[in-house]
């Protein structure tokens, strides 16, 4: 384009532009930098038509005319428009560098309209939320997004080919050293602009994170980058994964901490389906921190452009340049995965990880290092001086101990001939996000005493509050610990083990029932697929499992299935076949989000909690409500099985506290320690039940703390059942230490302890139920 014709251009949008007397000032500055960028971008156009087009472009969209004033504001909706017109923008620099590109006989920049064409995504991604309302707090990110759009489109039409035709000009020796210095400058660039990316999307407080993370952090994603660079031939198009995963995961993770209180695992990358089908309940909305994070994207994207090699001057380099890179790309990659896996975070970095909260880390020490941190733990951890045979050792003398002891009473001699006699039926359910939340002082305070028939029932064996291993979320982990008897504190932070391990040579209640003439029978109203459960429960000795499609028509309530269709079907099983059964059933019904609306107005409750917010209240009160339709289902299921004609077991427990009580606990408790800041949240809350007399048995209602993966044995042994040895051993600790879960337990003082306290008078006892796991668990699956 002639200067003649670009003066015309810049002077016409000039005149365009100082029509308006009223235009805010950050209209002003997006003109100002719109008016610099769009003749920079026609730099090379011929004739003045491609002048009349952007100024059509932008009278279009503010909808005037030439010589009509611009209006004072764009409204909330009208703002769909700056994104959308920023992308047409964009189309019309492309179109109009190929059509220079074609009236030249060049060859079209396919690769640059390429690079473009990614930059739309985010634009359309955002005109989308904007016009379904689903964008809010936008304050100045669309401008940040648009400037960012702009300046990249600009890099990619206009800078990159100049760089590129400048190295390429010059001599072998002097293009290499420029080509790495240019390199060196993106990619340092781009990893920390993928940092920020991932971090302000999520994290309100990430210019807090300290020096050594955040530099641990830039230099891992720096490795990443160098290693695709190497592998994509120094072309910076594989690399672009580098900055589009970070920023995924930062609205990944936005998302995560929004809804269920807690930070993404490594595990939940594997459960990325599950989490998907569970998604339908939550209202998604976005935010300024999200909008900012693809205008980092967008930048990063036009940087990453600029790589290219440079171009070799005869056919004979190519295929050693190939080489040449794959090799130090395997290189690299092998020296960063060992350096980086090995490296003990937590002692390199000088923090402590808060295993209680994870979300707590992850917010002081970014998202990057605290999931590496929990990679670097995924393997199970095998005990010091660990061997088989003292394992082994270790739990036939605790089930000594337990055969001395209460295996040798009358009591439980007379369970015992009782079981073999009737052999009862055992039904366990894990209700969906079931729990007491009067443990809140300032809920009971409201009126609210819990869930009246599930505390008023007066016949039960034995009851009280489960210490969960997952709050908000994390189902699996639960009933993973129930079926197995293992618990997740010796498996680690942040695995989920369904997801992980293959468990046909691990030990569970259905294997051991069935051994004794029961069919066992899983059931979850929901897709079987998710958390490997259609493959899992095979695996642990479950002959049939009923999901979704053995629901259909059946009433729904709030998030899915209501808890009375799946006891209705329990009790057509009963019903239908008199032999012993095991039936195992997860429910689904109080599934997060707890958005108003969701459950019947009618039903609605009205508790306030004072010191909490409007939002927190109102998922409170949905959540509640929820737990009143299970408490009424309880109770119908309960009076069906005291009729039912055969003897029956039922065990009940909650698999964890809901993200509604995590906002509560966070709200009301800002400065607690963190143990009990934690210990409020990761507990829920059991009984077991039977609707005949255990024989032996003098008292009921008795209450106990539990882990979830001693809830079986417990049930067993008070039912007179036979038990393993690594039940019996699992029993006999308890003397010690009654309860375990992933971040601590409690010592029979009553005190709570960490998992590697020095201080704590029962590290023996926990050592052995380590070594003993180990060998029940661990050694099976590795």
């Amino acid at each position: 384009m002639e200067a003649p014709c670009l003066l015309q251009l810049q002077i016409t949008l000039t005149m365009s532009l100082a029509h308006s007397t009223r235009t805010d000032v950050r209209n002003t500055r997006f003109a100002d930098v719109l008016l610099c960028v769009s003749g920079a971008l026609f730099l090379e156009m011929p004739g003045k038509g491609y002048s009349n087009l952007i100024l059509n472009l932008i009278c279009c969209n503010r909808g005037t005319s030439m010589t009509e004033d611009i209006p004072l504001e764009i409204t909330s909706s009208d703002m769909a428009n700056l994104p959308i017109f920023i992308a047409v923008l964009i189309v019309a620099a492309v179109i109009a560098r190929i059509c220079v590109s074609v009236k030249r006989k060049e060859q079209p920049p396919v690769f640059r309209a390429l690079w473009c064409a990614t930059l739309l995504i985010p634009l359309g991604m955002v005109a989308a939320w904007i016009t379904n309302q689903l964008l809010v707090n936008e304050d100045s990110s669309l401008w940040v997004l648009s400037y960012s759009a702009l300046g990249a489109a600009a890099v990619i039409l206009l800078v990159e080919p100049l760089v590129s035709g400048l190295i390429d000009q010059t001599d072998l020796a002097t293009g290499t050293v420029a080509c790495i210095c240019r390199d060196i400058l993106v990619i340092a660039a781009v990893s920390a602009l993928s940092f920020v990316s991932l971090e302000i999307a999520c994290n309100e407080t990430f210019y807090r994170i300290p020096a050594n993370s955040f530099g641990f952090s830039v230099g891992l994603l720096a490795t990443v980058l160098l290693s695709l660079y190497l592998l994509g031939q120094r072309h910076g198009g594989v690399m672009t994964l580098v900055p589009i995963i970070c920023c995924i995961l930062g609205i990944a993770e936005h998302f995560v901490i929004t809804f269920k209180g807690e930070a993404i695992l490594p595990s939940d990358i594997l459960a990325l389906g599950t989490a998907m089908e569970v998604s339908e309940g939550y209202e998604f909305t976005f935010t300024a921190g999200i909008v900012t994070s693809l205008a980092l994207l967008e930048i990063s994207l036009g940087l990453l452009s600029l790589i290219r090699p440079r171009k070799l001057r005869t056919s004979t380099h190519v295929f050693p340049a190939i080489a040449a890179n794959l090799c130090a790309f395997l290189l690299v990659t092998v020296v960063g995965l060992s350096g980086f896996s090995s490296i003990d975070l937590e002692q390199a970095l000088d923090f402590g990880f808060d295993r209680w909260q994870p979300i707590t880390t992850y917010a002081s020490q970014g998202f990057i290092t605290s999931f590496t941190e929990m990679v670097n733990e995924l393997p199970i951890e095998k005990p010091e001086d660990y061997t088989p045979d003292e394992a082994q050792s270790i739990e036939q003398e605790l089930a000594a101990a337990y055969d001395s002891t209460y295996g040798s009473s009358e009591q439980r001699a007379a369970a015992v001939a009782q079981f073999n006699e009737i052999k009862p039926t055992i039904v366990a359910v894990m209700n969906e996000s079931f729990s007491d939340l009067s443990c809140f002082e300032q809920l009971q305070a409201a009126g609210y005493t819990g869930p009246a028939f599930y505390n008023s029932l007066p016949d039960t064996l034995v009851r009280g509050t489960m210490l969960a291993s997952v709050t908000g979320g994390g189902t699996a982990n639960s009933e993973f610990e129930f079926l197995t008897g293992a618990t997740t504190a010796f498996v680690g932070l942040g695995k989920i083990p369904y997801q992980l391990y293959q468990m046909n040579g691990v030990n569970s209640l259905a294997k051991d029932l069935k051994e004794l003439g029961y069919t066992a029978t899983a059931m979850h109203p929901q897709n079987p697929v998710n958390y490997h459960r259609d493959k899992i429960y095979q695996q642990l000795g479950f002959g049939d499992f009923l999901s979704i499609g053995d629901f259909e028509g059946a009433p729904c309530y709030h998030a899915g299935v209501c808890d009375y269709a799946t006891y209705d079907k329990i009790l057509d099983l009963l019903r239908t076949d008199e032999a012993p059964q095991f039936i195992f059933d997860v429910t689904m019904q109080n599934h997060g989000g707890y958005d108003y609306g969701t459950v019947p107005a009618e039903e609605l409750t009205n508790y306030w909690v004072e010191g909490a917010s409007e939002g927190a209240n109102s998922a409170l009160n949905t959540y509640l409500t929820c737990i009143n339709a299970s408490d009424r289902d309880l109770e119908y299921f309960i009076n069906e099985l005291r009729n039912i004609g055969r003897s029956v077991v039922l065990v009940f427990f909650g698999d964890h506290q809901p993200s509604a009580a995590t906002t509560l606990n966070d709200e009301l408790y800002p400065q607690e320690d963190t143990a009990s800041h934690a210990f409020r949240v990761y507990q829920s809350t059991y009984f077991v039940w039977a609707n005949y007399e255990i024989a032996g048995n003098t008292e009921l209602n008795v209450y106990d703390t539990v882990g979830a993966n001693e809830i079986a044995a417990i049930t067993l042994n008070k039912i007179g059942a036979p038990l393993t040895d690594y039940q019996k051993a699992l029993l006999a600790t308890r003397s010690d230490v009654p309860t375990i879960n992933v971040a601590g337990y409690l010592g029979a003082d009553g005190l709570r302890y960490d998992l590697e306290s020095e201080d704590s008078p029962y590290t023996s006892t926990i050592d052995k139920l380590q070594r003993m796991q180990y060998l029940e668990f661990a050694s099976k699956v590795q």
